[in-house]
């Protein structure tokens, strides 16, 4: 993909870029257009950068082209595909949730193991938190915009947004997709659902998923309380299927496909009806955890 045409400003001052882990999403947030203040380190954020130096390569370079230096980032949350191509926008200020460091040194081993050097070097070659918060914070790029950082976890469990709040544009983060299922990753499925309700309820105009096409209008609810719902509606079907005594191994043909997510995906991208298995087999996983252990029967 040509570098120029996978960004794609979605609002004033607010940049897609697109990379191609599975039809990725991460963002460049401007303050007033072409003024930094004097200094330009000022007036700008890089949100997430992808999973190959090569994004944030393209990032930085997009960013010294509208006269910013790339010196604040902000991780949506620690998994690969978010922070490992970020190493040329993190010379600064790095944001995150206070859980994200924990997040990505589990990961560091394969790191390792991808890349063929030790743990060490590999820990180096992504840039770490030097900021992190816990609920909600708020960062200034200028006296008219602000982004708003809040909590959403669920694909994961230091999953955060970024709202622009002036323009009403949510950087999702992989909270939301509409380029797949909702991925619930070392997450949790109700925490998910809890997230994506939250957001539906907001007041968005535009909503920039982890994964998947921009969406704008009413369609940013629905995207986001289809999201939920699928949730929802694989947790009661598989909450049926274990109150029947279905043995495991057959309850995921109990939820099929075609039901729960028939067109609204195209089957055939991202390898979308193994993401449905695998948002299934975490499901049941939970669901287990919440069946009490019966008392043994004691003997005398």
């Amino acid at each position: 993909m040509n570098s120029e045409c996978a960004f794609e400003e979605v609002a004033p001052g607010v940049v897609v870029y697109r990379h191609s882990w599975a039809d990725g999403t991460c963002a460049l947030v401007f303050a007033d257009p072409d003024v930094s203040n004097g200094d330009p380190r000022a007036g700008a954020a890089a949100i997430d950068g992808g999973g190959d130096p090569a994004d944030g390569e393209a990032m930085a370079a997009f960013l010294r082209r509208r006269g910013h230096e790339p010196s604040r980032l902000i991780f949506t949350h620690g998994h690969s595909d978010h922070v490992c191509g970020a190493a040329a926008l993190g010379k600064g200020e790095v944001i995150a949730h206070d859980r994200t460091p924990d997040a990505m040194r589990r990961q560091v081993p394969a790191w390792a193991q991808r890349w063929q050097v030790s743990p060490a070097a590999a820990a180096a070659r992504v840039p770490w938190p030097t900021l992190t918060f816990s609920d909600e914070l708020r960062v200034h790029l200028s006296a008219h915009r602000s982004l708003r950082l809040l909590r959403t976890p669920g694909h994961s469990p230091d999953g955060i947004s970024v709202l622009v709040e002036d323009c009403r544009v949510l950087i999702a983060g992989d909270c939301a997709a509409t380029g797949i299922v909702p991925a619930l990753g070392d997450g949790d499925g109700r925490t998910l659902e809890a997230s994506l309700r939250m957001l539906a309820g907001m007041d968005i105009d535009v909503l920039i998923p982890g994964h998947g096409p921009v969406v704008r209008g009413a369609a940013v609810a629905d995207w986001l309380t289809w999201g939920a719902n699928y949730l929802l509606g694989v947790r009661q079907r598989v909450r049926e299927a274990l109150g029947k005594g279905i043995a495991l191994e057959q309850i995921a043909t109990a939820v099929p496909y075609a039901e729960f997510v028939g067109d609204r995906l195209s089957a055939d991208a991202h390898g979308m009806r193994n993401r449905h298995a695998s948002a299934v087999a975490k499901i049941i996983e939970e669901e287990q955890t919440r069946i009490p252990t019966q008392p043994q029967q004691r003997t005398r």
